[in-house]
């Protein structure tokens, strides 16, 4: 029911919004899924994975509830997950739905909202790394630099640097977008570094509780771009 209709379903039942759904989307997105039964419930919500991230966009937890910073810390933590992921809708939907909570809403200033979304448009991407780059030096002074907008930038671009589509060439071409990431990396002050290492090895060391046949692949993905980096 919720896999179908998942923004109906948060609006009928509203309770899914901390008791039932937070534990489950993060069992069948974050765990190698190995039981039959959740294996069919992974593929249901899979299949409809842009319609569950748009309806987590208008997720409002109560904050009188006892579970209410252990349920918004879940939630933060799914969406993070998949604003790293190497699909651009899905990046898309976890940043709006990052941007509707407090935390990031609202401390991020309406310019720098606009900056993110960006770095997540074809048309826009070049452009706003390059400006980026260009301003590197005073990145770590920019508020909320390290609590809020390098973790999200970190994972934009991380996303981005693993995504498969893309032209051979030309000026959207994987080489070329994959270049420019590390291009804008390579200009970041230490600290700043340490929170891109910081999140690799938070990957690897996650991913390592699960089954073997689910880490291989995304344990490369970071492998390689730590070695890069």
């Amino acid at each position: 029911l919720f896999a179908g209709h998942p923004e109906e379903t948060l609006n009928v039942l509203p309770e899914f919004r901390e008791s039932v759904f937070i534990p489950l989307i993060i069992r069948v997105f974050s765990s190698s899924c190995s039981m039959s039964a959740t294996l069919k419930s992974s593929a249901a919500i899979q299949g409809n994975l842009i319609q569950v991230l748009q309806a987590l966009a208008g997720t409002k937890i109560d904050p009188s509830s006892p579970r209410a910073q252990f349920t918004s810390d879940q939630l933060e933590g799914v969406l993070l997950k998949f604003l790293s992921h190497g699909d651009l809708q899905l990046q898309n939907r976890a940043l709006d739905a990052l941007l509707n909570t407090k935390k990031y809403g609202g401390a991020i200033s309406s310019q720098w909202k606009g900056r993110l979304r960006a770095l997540l448009n074809d048309n826009l991407f070049r452009e706003e790394l390059t400006a980026l780059t260009a301003e590197s030096d005073a990145l770590a002074r920019v508020v909320h630099w390290k609590g809020l907008l390098a973790p999200l930038i970190i994972r934009i671009l991380f996303g981005r640097f693993i995504a498969r589509k893309g032209s051979a060439a030309g000026r959207h071409s994987l080489p070329l977008r994959r270049k420019m990431i590390m291009g804008c990396f390579g200009t970041w002050d230490q600290s700043s570094l340490t929170l891109i290492v910081d999140f690799l090895i938070g990957n690897i060391s996650s991913s390592s509780s699960s089954s073997v046949a689910s880490v291989d692949q995304g344990d490369k993905n970071n492998l390689g771009f730590l070695n890069l980096l």
